[in-house]
């Protein structure tokens, strides 16, 4: 309505050079406001299931990398992670870039062996993997059970 009432207001004239002076500059206006959205703005939102790249074993007292993606996700999104272990909850933050996120955990919080949770969240999407932290000693009897299994020995009939 406010744009009809100046396309004919009746202080000009209404000749085709006055509309597409107009025109232009509603057109103008309308690519400025286009080109200062951001194109990650308009990404999709992610939902469903992240993949967390993640050792299935590690030593304890030791740094553990996690990483996330790579997804189709705006840079400087963020996502957490929350590390469930025997001495209790431990929450990481970081963000997306590139469509990675990577996460370090220190060895000050894998130094007790056991059983480990990983939950990353980002969004309405979620993660889980699991890691089994042993001691230095108990992982070479792991090392070492896991190549006897491997091995196998035929019987006889």
């Amino acid at each position: 309505m406010i744009i009809n009432k100046w396309l004919t207001a009746s202080h000009h004239k209404n000749t085709p050079q006055t509309i597409r002076k107009k025109l232009r500059g509603i057109l103008i206006l309308l690519v400025s406001i286009t080109a200062c959205t951001t194109a990650e703005n308009l990404l999709p939102k992610l939902t469903g299931n992240i993949l967390i790249n993640a050792p299935t074993t590690a030593t304890a007292g030791s740094d553990i990398e996690v990483s996330v993606g790579p997804l189709n996700v705006a840079n400087g999104t963020p996502i957490g992670l929350v590390m469930v272990g025997v001495r209790g909850p431990k929450v990481y933050n970081t963000v997306f870039t590139n469509g990675e996120a990577h996460f370090r955990i220190p060895s000050t919080d894998t130094y007790q062996p056991g059983y480990v949770a990983l939950i990353v969240a980002s969004e309405n999407a979620r993660g889980e993997a699991s890691i089994i932290v042993f001691s230095p000693r108990r992982r070479n009897i792991h090392n070492s059970i896991m190549m006897a299994m491997n091995t196998s020995i035929p019987f006889d009939s």
